[in-house]
Parts: structure tokens; sequence; C-alpha cells
């Protein structure tokens, strides 16, 4: 009996444990500078927009307010499973974009074939990339270029 007792105890004690930890979370926000910065949330803590603003509702009641300007992405934190790859490998950026010498896509996978693309559909940059790695774009006129990587297409405008 007392053994019952016991188990019970320490099943309600887990549930609580568990239930804490999935209700706490925390967001990261990496600004436009490559900076991250963790925000620490439970399940009272807020996200949302309001105007041009992200506002962040934090665990020890701080409030943040962020220009969306100044956001490159927005992620919660988790476990790593295939579903996170596909969505990052999905999720994929350019920047910046207008361009002068040098452009760069984010969430991709080393040795990415990245192609660039005059509006004529001529071949102008065909080169292996990696997350973050610059792409000279200097000997290229001003004009609107393609850009494809993993079967994704942006424009790009070269000043």
């Amino acid at each position: 009996m007392k053994n019952k007792f016991f188990i019970s105890i320490i099943t309600v004690m887990l549930s609580f444990i568990t239930y804490s930890a999935m209700s706490q979370t925390s967001v990261v926000v990496q600004y436009t500078t490559n900076q991250e910065q963790t925000f620490i949330l439970n399940d009272q803590g807020k996200i949302y927009f309001s105007g041009s603003n992200l506002m962040i509702d934090q665990l020890n009641g701080q409030s943040e307010t962020i220009a969306i300007s100044d956001i490159r992405k927005l992620y919660f934190p988790a476990r790593v499973s295939i579903i996170e790859d596909i969505a990052i490998e999905n999720n994929i950026f350019l920047y910046p974009n207008p361009a002068t010498d040098q452009i760069k896509l984010s969430n991709i996978k080393a040795s990415t074939l990245v192609s660039v693309y005059s509006m004529n559909g001529q071949l102008l940059i065909n080169q292996l990339s990696s997350p973050d790695q610059s792409i000279n774009i200097s000997n290229l006129k001003k004009g609107l270029y393609i850009v494809k990587a993993n079967d994704k297409t942006f424009k790009l405008i070269k000043q």
C-alpha cells in the first residue's frame, strides 16, 4: 500500500515537472547584424506585433520592443529533428538586396550550389556556397538578376 502511494506521489511530481518544462520556453531573435538574443517566456509570456514592432513579454515581467526592420529571423529553439532541417532549408534568405559587391544566403547547407542568371537566362555565376559565405557580384552590371539555390529562386537587384 505504501509503495502505491509513493508511486502515485512520484507520478504527480513528474507530471508537474513535465508540465512546467513544456509551459516554459524561449524565443530567439536574430537581428540583421547577425547577433542573437534569447528571451525566456512562460505560459503567460506573450509575443505579438504592434504597428511595426515585435513585442515580447518575458518570464521576468519585463517587456521588450523590437523594430521589425531590425529582425532577420525569429525562432523557438527546440529539439533537433528532420522536420527542423527541412524547415531551415526551405527558409533560405538572400541578403543584402539590393546589393553592390557581395551577397549571402542564410540557412543553406554546406556546399550548396548557387547560380546567378541574367534576365535573359544566361548563367553568370555558378558556385558552391556555405552558410553565410559571401558571393562576389561586383563584376555584374547594375540591374535585375535571378539567384537560385536549393530549388528556391530569388530576384536580386544589383546597384
